[in-house]
């Protein structure tokens, strides 16, 4: 049970601290394991990175060569942040979307607060547990001080307040209710949801809005979504 959980929080582990201080440094966002996601240590909060927020998962790596350039490409290398030459510099309409792409009533990153498989930024505990029941599993990370519900296919992080910090959905048959978008989607299906992203690497798509951020990992292999994480920037 004990190794289920360090798998799990090594697993689980996405980013809070992550965009915080990473969004212009993105490929500190994304790691190059099987997942794509960033190796962190089990006691910090989805998000977290190393010190050095141009390292990346790649401790070795210069921060230059770990920037996404103005002209690289998106995750299946067909399309590029902000038509390439403008992904440091997309502007909001709140954080790299369009109008046209704004349908609140069928895609949580448009309502008011955002949400990611029915679950908002700053819903209370008691209501994610009376809504899905009780998790299979319960940990605590201290960076930042919270408490990890963990489901089947989707794990929940609630603050000292008990309110919730971030949702995180990694199971293929969790929907995410940003659109019909799931895991194991592609980078052109998650812009066809959600329009241009504020940042965007080889294995993450980032994006910004009101103080949240919603991030997908993609698996450098398959080039599809490994998970979705929806957080708030500290």
């Amino acid at each position: 049970m004990r190794n289920r959980r360090i798998g799990t929080l090594a697993k689980s582990a996405a980013l809070l601290t992550l965009c915080i201080a990473a969004t212009s440094a993105l490929v500190g966002c994304g790691g190059h394991g099987s997942s794509g996601r960033t190796e962190r240590t089990p006691e910090q909060a989805p998000g977290a990175v190393s010190e050095d927020p141009a390292g990346g998962s790649d401790q070795g790596a210069s921060a230059s060569a770990g920037q996404t350039t103005p002209h690289s490409e998106a995750v299946d290398g067909t399309a590029s942040a902000a038509d390439a030459s403008d992904a440091a510099n997309v502007e909001p309409n709140a954080a790299g979307r369009d109008n046209e792409h704004r349908q609140p009533d069928a895609n949580g990153w448009y309502a008011e607060p955002p949400a990611l498989h029915g679950i908002a930024i700053g819903e209370r505990e008691a209501d994610v547990r009376e809504l899905f029941g009780d998790p299979s599993d319960t940990y605590k990370l201290s960076d930042p001080p919270m408490t990890v519900l963990e489901y089947d296919g989707f794990s929940v992080g609630v603050g000292e307040n008990g309110r919730v910090q971030f949702v995180e959905v990694s199971g293929a048959n969790v929907a995410t209710g940003i659109g019909e978008l799931a895991v194991g989607d592609t980078a052109d299906e998650t812009m066809n949801a959600l329009g241009e992203p504020s940042h965007a690497s080889d294995t993450v798509l980032l994006y910004e809005r009101d103080g949240v951020s919603l991030k997908f990992d993609f698996d450098p292999n398959t080039k599809k979504i490994a998970s979705v994480l929806l957080f708030k920037e500290r």
